[in-house]
């Protein structure tokens, strides 16, 4: 008797555009699972004993509610990805070109969109098992010391199954490169990024809730939005350089700026990425342990909170990929607008392979009043990188950075610049980016 094998099984998941509802021209994307998948239907007996003398027999059952719950562990990447923060978020803004590629930012929106997620076993004869009204309930990201940078989904469904029944349609396979977690940056209060970092695991979440109803087969009414909250470990190195400072941090509920990227490659070439700014957070104290031989860390578990101005983000410009060719006379000049006001010229040094970091020490010399540069994703730990961004110092819709690419000798084609004015983004606790090469809207 032959049987299945994890390795011919997949699952596609398929936006809907009804809840629970199948959509009319199905377009579907193959997930990159990595172990195991615990998402699944369940409805547990429910016993229903009466007493009529019959000795302690076992009692008659009858069917419970029909759940669909569980977790399914992705590897990273930075395409698929889109449709799980998508689904998380509410909604997608039009992607904008910048950096050479697409910029898609992810603004919270109410409801939440549902999904359907298609289990499928390839082996004569394909079976489909297919559950209709799936949200996400978590996502979370964490962060380890080694290996591949992993993407954590936990599902709530109304428990509508359906069997054997391909939904078919589009098949979309974005195929899957495993992308290590030694690549990215993370920064502590807009500060210079970590090479302490032991453990940063955000989870996300609009705490989604299940409204049960009778006279439906057990399925649910429906599943309504919460908030939105975003919770886990911040685990630093304790460190003679920063000392208690995280720690009094927490002490003092002081709120906090936590940035994190999540890259496709080492900084010197970073194609993709995923970027995280939770704009307040507050952190639980939790003091350093003395005593043992290994070295010692602190870990702080941190709190998203919302205030409708520090939850502002301020907008930035992102570069292409350095090296840079910069040529006197011809693209050795930037004019840079911060905040709508008078372009600010910044002279180039010129030469053949000028690295980001050069480009930045240049702006940051004129210096770039209201504004600064800075390398995106950059990390000391590491390749320095070779992007940069231009960012205001304004949060919020009323900032913006934008290229005057009318200045004589102007190097924003050199640098992968355009004259697109950028704006900051409104207050939210969370903002999303996910840079890459799909120029459609999620």
């Amino acid at each position: 008797m032959a049987q299945r094998t994890g390795i011919s099984s997949r699952i596609i998941y398929y936006p809907e555009t009804t809840p629970d509802t199948d959509p009319g021209s199905p377009v579907g994307y193959v997930l990159p699972i990595d172990s195991a998948d615990s998402a699944m239907s369940a409805a547990p007996l429910q016993e229903a004993p009466v007493y009529m003398g019959n000795a302690g027999e076992a009692p008659s059952t009858v069917p419970g509610e029909t759940t669909f719950s569980g977790a399914t562990n992705l590897g990273l990447e930075f395409l698929t990805i889109g449709y799980i923060l998508k689904a998380l978020f509410g909604s997608s803004a039009a992607a904008v070109a910048t950096g050479g590629k697409q910029m898609h930012y992810f603004p919270f929106a109410a409801p939440m969109l549902s999904g359907q997620l298609q289990k499928e076993w390839a082996e004569p004869t394909a079976q489909y098992m297919r559950n209709r009204g799936v949200y996400v309930d978590t996502l979370t990201l964490p962060v380890a010391t080694s290996g591949a940078q992993k993407a954590n989904v936990t599902w709530m469904g109304f428990g509508d199954e359906v069997q054997t029944t391909d939904l078919a349609g589009t098949k979309t396979n974005n195929g899957y490169n495993a992308t290590s977690s030694f690549y990215g940056q993370f920064t502590y209060q807009g500060g210079s990024p970590l090479a302490t970092v032991v453990n940063f695991s955000p989870a996300l979440t609009r705490k989604p809730s299940r409204q049960s109803v009778a006279f439906n087969a057990g399925i649910a009414g429906g599943i309504n939005t919460g908030m939105f909250r975003t919770t886990g470990p911040l685990q630093l190195l304790f460190d003679t350089t920063s000392n208690l400072n995280v720690y009094n941090d927490a002490i003092n509920a002081v709120p906090l700026l936590l940035e994190c990227v999540w890259a496709d490659q080492v900084l010197s070439s970073v194609g993709a990425f995923l970027y995280l700014a939770i704009t307040r957070a507050i952190s639980e104290r939790h003091a350093p342990s003395v005593g043992g031989e290994p070295g010692l860390t602190f870990q702080q578990n941190f709190r998203s909170t919302f205030d409708s101005t520090a939850s502002q983000l301020a907008p930035f410009a992102l570069s292409g990929l350095g090296p840079f060719n910069v040529v006197v006379a011809t693209s050795d000049a930037l004019g840079i607008k911060i905040d709508g006001g008078s372009t600010q010229v910044v002279t180039l040094t010129p030469g053949a392979a000028r690295t980001a970091a050069q480009i930045v020490a240049n702006i940051n010399s004129l210096p770039l009043v209201g504004g600064t540069a800075e390398l995106f994703p950059g990390n000391p730990a590491g390749a320095l990188g070779q992007r940069f961004r231009i960012k205001s110092a304004t949060k919020g819709v009323t900032g913006s950075v934008q290229i005057d690419t009318t200045t004589t000798h102007s190097a924003h084609t050199v640098l992968g610049l355009d004259a697109t004015v950028r704006a900051g983004k409104a207050a939210q606790s969370v903002h999303a980016f996910l840079f890459n090469n799909q120029s459609a809207q999620y």
